[in-house]
C-alpha cells in the first residue's frame, strides 16, 4: 500500500513538472487488468490515414477522463483534469504514421466522456516506432505519429515506474 502511495506522489509530481497547469494524477502499479491489443496486420512501410481532425477537437473538447495501461512495464494511471488531458492530445502530431509490423504496442489509452469510451488508441514508443495506432470496432482505423515532447512524456513515465519498482524491490 505504502508502495502504491509512493508511486502516486511521484507520478504526480513528475506529471505537474511536465505540465504547465496542475495536473491531478492517479497511478497504480498493480498488474493492471489488460486487455488483448488486437493484432495489427500491416506490411512494411504502410501509412495508414491520419485520425480526423474533428475526432481529435471532439474528444479535446469533450473528455473527461483518459485512462493509460501500459504492458512492459505493467502499470496503470489516469487522468481527469481536462488541462492534463489536452496536454497528452496534444503530444499527437497531425502527421499520419508509416506503421512497422516489427514494433508491438507499449499501451494504451482510452479517452472517456462520462465513462464511455470515445478514443482508444494503442501507443507504440521504440527506435522507429513512435506513433500511436486509432482502434475503432476493434480493428486499426488510424494511425498518427507522435510528436517528439510525447515521446520523452511517456519514456519518462515509464522510467519512473521501472525505478520506483526497482527501489521497491531493493526495500526502500
Amino acid at each position: 500500500m505504502k508502495n502504491q502511495f509512493t508511486l502516486a506522489i511521484l507520478l504526480a509530481v513528475m506529471f505537474s513538472l511536465v505540465s504547465c497547469q496542475q495536473n491531478t494524477e492517479k497511478t497504480t502499479s498493480a498488474e493492471p487488468e489488460v486487455p488483448a491489443a488486437p493484432p495489427t496486420q500491416v506490411t512494411t512501410g504502410q501509412v495508414m490515414e491520419s485520425l480526423p481532425i474533428s475526432q481529435l477537437e471532439a474528444i479535446y473538447t469533450t473528455c473527461d477522463f483518459a485512462d493509460f495501461i501500459f504492458y512492459e512495464p505493467s502499470f496503470s494511471m489516469s487522468q481527469d483534469e481536462p488541462a492534463s488531458i489536452q496536454q497528452v492530445l496534444g503530444l499527437i502530431a497531425a502527421q499520419p504514421a508509416t506503421l512497422d509490423p516489427a514494433c508491438k504496442p507499449r499501451g494504451r489509452v482510452f479517452f472517456q466522456v462520462k465513462g464511455e469510451d470515445k478514443l482508444v488508441a494503442d501507443i507504440y514508443l521504440g527506435d522507429q516506432c513512435n506513433y500511436f495506432v486509432f482502434i475503432e470496432n476493434d480493428k486499426p482505423a488510424f494511425a498518427n505519429l507522435m510528436i517528439p515532447q510525447g515521446v520523452q512524456y511517456f519514456n519518462n513515465s515509464i522510467q519512473q515506474v521501472l525505478q520506483m519498482q526497482q527501489e521497491a524491490q531493493q526495500g526502500h
